[in-house]
């Protein structure tokens, strides 16, 4: 895992473990911002984790089952090119 590009965040939020990160440029912070808020989202309706929030999940989740699904699989597919966001030099 590469903390720059938020999944440490998001797995230290999981098992409810302090976590301080740093964001190299405003850019970063904006995008770890987004990113985290949007796993959050993703894990309040997954079933299996362990920030699931069953009402949020039955008032939600008939919208975006789909989306939810997508995104992960996005996430996935996407995370060893994102794990050089976080460095000096790149784009974020």
């Amino acid at each position: 895992m590469c903390p720059g590009v938020g999944t440490l965040a998001l797995v230290c939020l999981c098992r409810q473990t302090h976590y301080l990160g740093v964001a190299f440029t405003d850019a970063h912070r904006q995008y770890l911002h987004k990113w985290i808020a949007e796993q959050v989202l993703a894990e309040f309706v997954a079933e299996q984790s362990p920030l699931y929030q069953r009402r949020f999940a039955a008032i939600v989740r008939p919208a975006t089952a789909e989306s939810v699904g997508k995104r992960r699989r996005q996430v996935a597919n996407a995370s060893p090119q994102l794990g050089k966001a976080g460095l000096p030099g790149s784009k974020f």
